[in-house]
């Protein structure tokens, strides 16, 4: 029980850490929260290249606002 709570101790000390890094960074800044792995279609013709890059989604407010 003594483990779990340290454990959500430090979450939250991170958490507030990350908060406070936030307040510095100027407006508009993008922010790599994490990475997921999916599945990618590709077909006879594709570009290798292109379709080897990560696509990047953006999320602002929990909506998704770009796909690059």
């Amino acid at each position: 029980f003594e483990k779990e709570i340290q454990n959500r101790k430090e979450k939250i000390k991170l958490i507030d850490f990350q908060i406070e890094q936030l307040h510095i960074l100027p407006i508009g800044s993008e922010l790599k929260e994490k990475e997921v792995q999916a599945i990618v279609e590709v077909k006879v013709g594709d570009s290798w290249d292109a379709t080897n890059l990560r696509p990047t989604i953006i999320v602002k407010d929990g909506i998704i606002e770009e796909i690059r």
